[in-house]
């Protein structure tokens, strides 16, 4: 079992606690004033979930042996490198971050609760991860959850700011609360960047929440994320949907079409070759909703790879839908929307899509 398996039910009922019944969040007479100071705060707050820490002596000496053992070093310094690459916004300073949390509207029906928690990350402190809860009062004891992984040049302070992006319509059509959060070295998240720490994080989620449902949305790098699903065990009283949105089949295959064969290398080498199309043929307990964009007016179901074309970042034979779509007849508990919108276009026709995560939820 993954190491981020230490975070134990007691987490799980603190969650709970924060979301429903008296001692809500939502329902203090300071929320607004308490969130708005939370926003503003450029740091990450004081962690909620935390994990055991290593020995300090054993700690040193595992981070002393990965800087100083010449093969060692070089994958480590290769793995910052090129997460700096594929996560641009980790250099991105905290203040513009938190500028943007400033913005995040406070006097709707949407309530909003900034929380920290720890993950473990081997020959290190564990990693803060800097996360919003986002529902509203009539939903957050409903017990249906969507976890949101962002793409690699966003963080979930973009996602919030504007109440009409399709977020939220989403989130509305679904009836669900969402847990959003920037990944490890983007805005008050610690870092630096580190896939164990990403993937380690995803399954941490997973584990703390209080739900009877839940949807995993990961859009580009974002699907690339939800691999950190493979090989754990779900929670057997919890259904699950996956939904991967115009993302990858793995992006060493990308990164050797858009720039070299050399790229593709050195995304395996280093670490980073997230394969999106294992974890989507592995996926095990759970029920997966792939987003494509395709030749057509308005969001339709694909059966095959016919209307399949490039988003404008990642061609359409290294998506993860012409992968899928490929390995023949799709399995009843899969299904591909042909959307319009591009890449990063936000999603205007959101009904097809809601209307499948319900369906497969049943």
């Amino acid at each position: 079992m993954p190491v981020d398996a230490v975070l134990s039910k007691s987490h799980s009922d603190l969650f709970k606690e924060m979301v429903e019944g008296k001692s809500a969040f939502y329902l203090q007479k300071d929320y607004v004033e308490v969130t708005r100071q939370e926003m503003a705060q450029e740091e990450a707050l004081p962690a909620r979930f935390t994990v055991e820490r290593q020995n300090s002596v054993s700690r040193f000496l595992k981070t002393l042996f990965s800087y100083l053992v010449f093969p060692v070093a070089l994958y480590r310094y290769g793995h910052h490198l090129a997460a700096g690459i594929l996560f641009p916004l980790s250099k991105c300073p905290q203040h513009v971050f938190a500028s943007y949390r400033k913005q995040i509207p406070l006097n709707t029906d949407w309530k909003f609760k900034r929380f920290t928690f720890e993950v473990p990350v081997e020959g290190s402190e564990p990693y803060k991860i800097d996360a919003m809860i986002v529902g509203k009062q009539s939903t957050l004891g409903n017990g249906r959850w969507l976890v949101a992984s962002n793409g690699n040049n966003e963080s979930y302070e973009q996602k919030l700011v504007d109440l009409n992006r399709d977020f939220y319509q989403i989130l509305t059509e679904l009836k669900s609360n969402a847990i959003v959060f920037n990944y490890p070295g983007v805005g008050a998240s610690s870092g630096p960047a580190n896939r164990q720490a990403m993937e380690s994080a995803y399954r941490c989620i997973l584990n703390f929440l209080h739900a009877k449902e839940v949807i995993g949305f990961g859009h580009s790098m974002g699907g690339g994320a939800q691999a950190a699903v493979k090989g754990y065990p779900l929670k057997p009283d919890v259904k699950y949907v996956f939904v991967k949105s115009r993302t990858f089949a793995d992006i060493a295959s990308t990164a050797s079409l858009l720039v070299h064969r050399i790229a593709g290398w050195a995304v395996s080498f280093f670490g980073w070759n997230l394969d999106t199309a294992s974890g989507s043929r592995n996926l095990k307990g759970a029920k997966e909703v792939i987003i494509q964009t395709a030749s057509v007016s308005k969001p339709e179901l694909l059966n095959d790879r016919s209307k399949m074309i490039d988003d404008g970042v990642i061609p359409a034979k290294t998506s993860l839908a012409y992968a899928i779509a490929g390995d023949g007849p799709l399995p009843p508990d899969k299904v591909i929307i042909g959307v319009p919108e591009m890449h990063n276009e936000m999603l205007q026709d959101t009904q097809l899509l809601t209307q499948q995560i319900n369906r497969l939820l049943r």
